[in-house]
């Protein structure tokens, strides 16, 4: 997928298979957002593009 700026970026999908192949990693939801955590702690989520 390509951004805004030209540059190849990672889509939600590739990000989700990625983090759940760490160790000790929790899918979840924070704010409504899919985030992934290790031991209670968040380390990515989605973070959808505001509208202003």
């Amino acid at each position: 997928m390509t951004g805004r700026s030209g540059h190849t970026v990672a889509t939600l999908e590739t990000v989700a298979r990625s983090a759940t192949k760490l160790p000790e990693v929790t899918e979840g939801e924070r704010h409504g957002n899919p985030t992934w955590f290790v031991r209670g702690q968040a380390f990515a989520w989605d973070r959808p593009v505001s509208k202003n």
